[in-house]
């Protein structure tokens, strides 16, 4: 086979090997939504019992499971980086003003600003 060749049918197998990829990288973003979605609720919980939005020892013990749930070629640091990411941007849903602006979109449109209000009195 020409080295032609051999590129040709290696970009096509590439092709088909990104087209499996692209339908799991649907599948993620679709659990990470419900992970988002579940990180809010809990936002809202910790906001209404006054409880911190940072839960170190919660966090070591999902990287400890994720760790053991690893297999090849994913290695226990790379497992980490991911989940502390995804655990980063969860934990930013969960800030009081976040998870306001995510589970009350609607009203927030609704409410006048404050400051737009201040101003037309002041005309």
């Amino acid at each position: 086979m020409s080295n032609e060749g051999a590129s040709r049918e290696a970009q096509n197998a590439i092709r088909f090997l990104r087209t499996d990829i692209d339908a799991i990288d649907l599948q993620l973003v679709a659990l990470l939504v419900q992970r988002a979605r579940l990180a809010v609720r809990i936002g809202e919980i910790k906001e209404y019992a006054e409880l911190p939005v940072v839960e170190p020892n919660r966090e070591q013990a999902v990287l400890e499971r994720v760790e053991k749930l690893r297999s090849a070629p994913l290695d226990a640091e790379g497992l980490r980086e991911i989940f502390s990411a995804i655990m980063l941007t969860m934990r930013r849903l969960q800030t009081p003003a976040v998870v306001e602006a995510v589970v009350k979109p609607s009203a927030q449109k609704k409410a006048p600003k404050k400051n737009a209000a201040k101003k037309a009195k002041a005309r």
